[in-house]
């Protein structure tokens, strides 16, 4: 069944604002410290899900986010990512409204920056793969939330290799637990604080699991195309009841191709054209701690841009196999088209087929998206920029 997390990169037409917190009346030079920035997105959506067999269902549900950065000084800041969203997921059979909604910190960490070496300590989400938030569509994120890393505590640092010619080229690492303390809890329907008996790759005493990766961003490879890619790995600590460690490995890339236009005038008059291209496979071994369980996905994304219009096309596969039982394939291929309105805000439409265990469904979604900068970059005690 579908996950309902929060699918705002289709809001990601941010609307521009500025304010001002003067406390002075006698300004203070350009760049004093600290600025704060305050991002919110919110998402409406609705979705029925028929399956071949059995009863429909369907849910209005809310997600939105709330991103707080307050930036100390030019090497130091915090960031606050508060999330808003369903914890129950669509269920045949049932017809909710707004049930059972979850607030929730999932980010809530500090940063050192000196633009050769970045770090992180705190709450985050770990940098493996990258499927589960680039993958575009109502519902092209859905079978590859599984393997995202999120809600955890630890470090991790990033360095910067250079070659500024052939795009810039990183590599982090980053040791890290499941997070079990206050921040795992939530406000409005309580989920509960994750502790030790409950188990799961991760969720371990110490800083037990790390990941490492290799990512490369605006590598040309044509004079307008430009190629992004990661090569990544993990291993997540035995939790309770585990064999071992659960390891992961992930690779994957996406093209940037711009059919038509790119200049301003061009982009405010909606003629221009852009194709993004998405490819990412992920291999567990020893799945959820299991000796002998293992699991495969294999996720491919298109999606075309003309002016103001986005449409998306998006599959995803999934095998899974354990001893002395045949393998389980499952699937989910989906269709997503889209307009930006003046106003920032956008209008979404999306159809999915999706197989679980030889049973298959349809979903039907429409979504309202809109993001709101309330303050970009604001000086606390001087005049905005």
């Amino acid at each position: 069944m579908r996950n309902n997390s929060a699918l705002l990169a289709l809001a990601a037409f941010l609307a521009a604002g500025t304010c001002s917190f003067a406390a002075d009346p006698m300004p203070m030079e350009v760049g004093a410290w600290p600025k704060v920035g305050f991002e919110t997105s919110v998402n409406l959506e609705y979705d029925s899900f028929t399956p071949a067999h059995g009863p429909s269902g369907s849910a209005l549900n809310i997600q939105a986010q709330n991103q707080i950065l307050v930036e100390l000084d030019k090497y130091w800041s915090v960031s606050n990512l508060m999330t808003l969203e369903p914890g129950d997921d669509l269920t045949p059979g049932q017809n909710t409204v707004l049930a059972h909604h979850e607030l929730f910190a999932e980010e809530l960490f500090g940063r050192w920056n000196n633009q050769l070496v970045n770090v992180r300590f705190g709450k985050f989400a770990q940098n493996f793969a990258r499927a589960w938030y680039l993958t575009p569509g109502l519902y092209g994120q859905d079978f590859v939330g599984d393997y995202a890393i999120a809600e955890t505590l630890g470090v991790d640092a990033q360095f910067d290799l250079g070659f500024p010619t052939f795009g810039l080229h990183q590599i982090s690492v980053s040791v890290f637990k499941a997070d079990d303390s206050f921040l795992s809890g939530s406000l409005l329907h309580d989920r509960g604080q994750l502790n030790d008996a409950d188990g799961g790759p991760g969720n371990t005493r110490g800083l037990n699991s790390f990941v490492i990766s290799y990512d490369a961003t605006d590598v040309p490879v044509l004079s307008n195309v430009a190629l992004d890619y990661q090569l990544s790995a993990a291993s997540l600590g035995a939790g309770a009841g585990a064999d071992g460690n659960e390891r992961r490995f992930a690779a994957g890339f996406d093209l940037n191709i711009p059919l038509n236009g790119g200049t301003i005038e061009q982009t405010l008059q909606g003629r221009f054209e852009e194709l993004r291209l998405f490819a990412e496979g992920v291999h567990f071994d020893r799945a959820d701690g299991l000796d002998g369980h293992w699991r495969d996905y294999l996720t491919g994304s298109a999606e075309f841009q003309h002016g103001q219009w986005v449409y998306d096309l998006t599959d995803t596969e999934r095998w899974t196999g354990q001893p002395g039982q045949l393998g389980d394939y499952d699937s989910m291929q989906s269709l997503t088209v889209g307009y930006a309105l003046p106003s920032d805000t956008v209008v979404a439409v999306g159809l999915a087929r999706e197989r679980v265990g030889g049973e298959t469904g349809l979903y039907v979604g429409v979504s309202l998206s809109q993001t709101l900068t309330i303050c970009d970059r604001c000086l606390i005690r001087a005049r905005h920029y």
